[in-house]
């Protein structure tokens, strides 16, 4: 009995597992599957009928007719390219652990139906090996919900030795109030308030450890625009806000769009140059950006920042002599 109560929920999952629209499967077969499998017997009309309960429901079943019906699933929740796109990024996620990894490519891939295996396939080249650990997970859910029930957060925080072990910052536990999760450059950053100096930190969540969502309030950093201090970080380095003015090279001008947002205005100087302005958060990564451009980009104003910017290149230079 208990098996006949099951019997439509065992005819969707062959049908999610074994069809598309270029794989059908006839009456007779799919009938042969829910009894072999699940041991369900069904008859070729009320297989008929609960085919047409899926299709009413929602869940994309559909059939051709003719002597023996054959059923499959033509409209699925993501189209192959849509999870092939979602599983390059789970493989390509350097703070993921490669067991997580595993777990996460085949759960994708289970939306594919018959063409699961192809999507195993991992087409993707790792410029890094992967550092991330499962503890990944249970810090970004002790953060999102400490930030949906508007609660403080606490938690270890560790440096990375030369030896690649983790050690300890402090023997006190971080307590913080979070804003949000940061993804930049491979990894995840939690951005949460300093309410004694009232200002941003940052913190990568693969050095977190035992995060823990605490009773207290969080409060929020007074005249802190979230949006835009996501558009001035520089890889969660952080430091003070300044609005900045460049020359750049106008071959260089969709590097600089990519880094600072599509809003940029660009003014023509002439002799092939423009001029722009960012409000950036000036940080030794920002400085390396700039560096990176080299003689395609100069930085204009304020004075302070080109002063920063010369000493940062004059040490670096020492450092290689």
């Amino acid at each position: 009995m208990y098996n006949q109560k099951m019997a439509i929920f065992r005819l969707l999952a062959i049908l999610e597992k074994e069809t598309d629209c270029d794989r059908r499967i006839p009456t007779n077969e799919l009938l042969y599957k829910l009894k072999s499998e699940y041991d369900v017997s069904l008859n070729r009309k009320t297989l008929y009928e609960y085919a047409e309960i899926l299709k009413e429901a929602g869940f994309g079943v559909e059939w051709d007719r003719g002597r023996s019906n054959v059923y499959y699933i033509k409209r699925r929740h993501f189209e192959l390219a849509e999870l092939k796109i979602l599983i390059d990024a789970v493989i390509a996620s350097k703070f993921l652990s490669p067991g997580r990894t595993d777990m996460l490519v085949e759960k994708l891939a289970s939306f594919a139906g018959p063409k699961k295996s192809m999507l195993r396939q991992r087409n993707v080249m790792l410029t890094d090996t992967k550092h991330g650990s499962d503890d990944t997970f249970y810090i970004v859910d002790a953060v999102f919900s400490a930030v949906s029930n508007n609660h403080k957060l606490s938690f270890y925080y560790y440096d990375i030795t030369d030896e690649n072990r983790r050690r300890l910052h402090r023997e006190e536990r971080y307590l913080v109030s979070p804003l949000m999760l940061i993804y930049d450059h491979d990894n995840y950053y939690l951005a949460a308030c300093d309410e004694k100096e009232n200002i941003v930190k940052y913190f990568r969540v693969d050095r977190m450890g035992d995060a823990k969502e605490e009773d207290e309030p969080r409060i929020e950093c007074r005249g802190k625009d979230l949006n835009a201090i996501k558009k001035q970080t520089f890889s969660m380095f952080g430091g003070s806000v300044e609005t900045v003015e460049f020359r750049i090279d106008k071959s260089c001008e969709k590097i600089a769009a990519d880094q600072f947002g599509k809003n940029i205005v660009f003014t023509d100087i002439g002799d092939g140059k423009s001029a722009f302005k960012a409000n950036v958060q000036i940080s030794p990564t920002f400085f390396s950006w700039c560096s990176a451009l080299g003689k395609n980009l100069r930085i204009l104003s304020p004075d302070c920042v080109r002063e920063k910017y010369k000493a940062f290149l004059l040490e670096a230079l020492s450092e290689n002599e």
